[in-house]
């Protein structure tokens, strides 16, 4: 899984708070919708609840200070 990244223009910063999946072959979009878009966080995986956390990162929010599950 990827979540968000920046990319940097002429006209300034571009943050994406997308979230990828990857098969082994393929990108595939899994959602566009949820946390504010943000580059520099982290996830880890929960195996006891089966769920993927996000941590906060940097990005359109300023410092993010939430966590996303």
């Amino acid at each position: 899984m990827l979540f968000g990244g920046r990319q940097t223009t002429a006209s300034g910063t571009v943050w994406y708070g997308d979230t990828w999946g990857w098969n082994g072959k393929a990108w595939t979009l899994r959602a566009s919708l949820g946390p504010p878009a943000q580059a520099y966080a982290a996830m880890a995986y929960d195996d006891n609840r089966r769920r993927i956390v996000l941590f906060p990162g940097l990005g359109s929010c300023g410092e993010c200070l939430d966590t996303w599950e």
